[in-house]
């Protein structure tokens, strides 16, 4: 046998070899195929049944709650009945008690009524008496106020009447006279002419006017106002440009001093309540005289209280 013949037929056998191992591959993946096919159907065959008893088990739930709303619909019902029926008792109980008690119910009524309107009454009297109690309260302290400003004015008077008495009675004493009066003595005539000559008198009421006095105790504080229209601040010792010095400030008056001439401006309430009568335009005064009728406020020889001492 020949080189080829022997080549060719090897290769046959070669080629059969690799026919029945392909043939032998082929059947195996058939199998294997098969065996996986069989797996799956029994899988999907479990998870049918596994499906079919959570249906199942569904079903058996679903029907168990529609039982259990049907037993609560029942039990609503059973409910609603003796409820139905409860109220309907009470109902005749109640009719058959307001029929029994209609005249207590018709008295409690009355009753009721009754004390309405004395709960009114006796809110519109407490309503008034608090009305009347309040204007009174009011009239009281307009009294008591009224009071404390005259008691405070005839205090500040007395004190200023008291120092011209001591200064008549010093005058008298000294055989002179009142420094307050126009004239003087024979024996002190000339010196009287020669200093009236140096020493000009000035009103001070025409030169200023209280606009307020402040403060407390003895420390009070005096706002005036001059011709000029200039206000300013001042207290006990202050010189002013008039040559006038303050020595007194009380809540009613200042006192001022001008080489020794004395010269007063008062507050509009305590001017009010002196000269009641020149304030109303009569004409007529009817404050405290001294001796001989002489009218003590009035008078030239003493500081009076003129309508430009304050301020209106």
């Amino acid at each position: 046998m020949s080189d080829i013949e022997k080549q060719t037929t090897l290769l046959t056998l070669e080629l059969k070899r690799e026919k029945i191992l392909n043939e032998v591959e082929a059947a195996k993946a058939v199998r294997e195929r098969a065996e996986q096919e069989k797996v799956a159907m029994e899988e999907a065959k479990k998870r049918q049944a596994a499906e079919w008893e959570k249906e199942q088990e569904a079903k058996v739930i679903r029907e168990q709650v529609q039982l259990k709303q049907k037993e609560i619909e029942l039990e609503k019902v059973k409910q609603r009945k003796a409820l139905t029926a409860y109220m309907n008792s009470m109902l005749e109980q109640k009719q058959l008690w307001i029929e029994q008690n209609g005249k207590l119910l018709d008295e409690i009524a009355n009753l009721k009524d009754t004390n309405q309107k004395l709960r009114t009454a006796y809110k519109e009297d407490l309503d008034r008496v608090f009305s009347e109690t309040s204007e009174l309260k009011a009239q009281a302290e307009t009294a008591q106020a009224n009071h404390t400003r005259i008691v405070a004015s005839l205090t500040a008077q007395n004190a200023q009447l008291k120092k011209r008495i001591e200064a008549d009675a010093e005058a008298a004493r000294k055989g002179g006279q009142n420094p307050f009066s126009e004239g003087g003595t024979a024996a002190d005539g000339s010196l009287s002419s020669s200093a009236d000559a140096f020493i000009k008198p000035i009103n001070v009421a025409k030169e200023y006017a209280i606009m307020d006095i402040t403060g407390q105790g003895g420390e009070l504080f005096v706002k005036l106002i001059n011709k000029a229209g200039d206000s300013f601040m001042a207290k006990v010792g202050t010189v002013l440009q008039t040559g006038h010095v303050i020595e007194e400030i009380t809540p009613n008056y200042v006192q001022f001093d001008r080489n020794g001439l004395k010269d007063f401006l008062y507050t509009s309430t305590s001017a009010l309540e002196t000269e009641p009568n020149n304030i109303n335009g009569t004409g007529e005064f009817s404050g405290p005289k001294g001796a001989g009728g002489v009218d003590l406020v009035r008078e030239n020889s003493v500081p009076s209280v003129v309508d430009s001492m304050f301020v209106k």
